[in-house]
């Protein structure tokens, strides 16, 4: 009996601890979903300054074959 007590006892730390996981996982992922969208903003923000950087403000382009948006 008391060694049912015992595996019964291991089995629900096991539990906790999987739980506590899966917590821990849901944070990383979240957390990893966020750092991504950031990067995505950024990386499109740097994008269009730098199609912004291409047409001067007298509206001459600096490379040949840019137009100037309309």
């Amino acid at each position: 009996m008391e060694e049912v007590k015992v595996r019964e006892m291991s089995i629900f730390d096991y539990k906790k601890k999987i739980a506590e996981a899966e917590t821990k996982l849901k944070q990383q992922q979240n957390l990893y979903e966020a750092v991504r969208s950031d990067r995505n903003l950024y990386s499109k923000n740097l994008i269009e300054a730098q199609v912004r950087l291409l047409v001067t403000p007298y509206g001459h382009n600096h490379t040949v074959g840019v137009e100037r948006p309309a």
